[in-house]
């Protein structure tokens, strides 16, 4: 939980990031932390930047929903989804 609440610091001070609603954040695993861009455009150059720094990250269009899984997943080892 201490990666992702530090992960979600720095991801906040990010113009056009929006976090998914957590029903109950005490029962929150921290196994993802989901967040919305503001379109796909962004979240593939995201995507793009995450990866040239070994973040793997999981992306779903066209909702702009962009996952890090288990918060540290090496790169290339993400979902396969487009």
């Amino acid at each position: 939980m201490r990666n992702k609440s530090r992960l979600k610091a720095i991801l906040s001070a990010l113009k056009g990031i929006d976090f998914r609603h957590l029903p109950d954040p005490a029962g929150d695993t921290a196994t993802f932390l989901a967040f919305f861009l503001p379109t796909s455009e962004n979240a593939l150059a995201f995507k793009e930047l995450a990866g040239k720094i070994g973040v793997g990250l999981v992306l779903f269009l066209p909702e702009h929903l962009a996952l890090l899984p288990q918060l540290g997943t090496p790169a290339g080892t993400e979902n396969p989804r487009p």
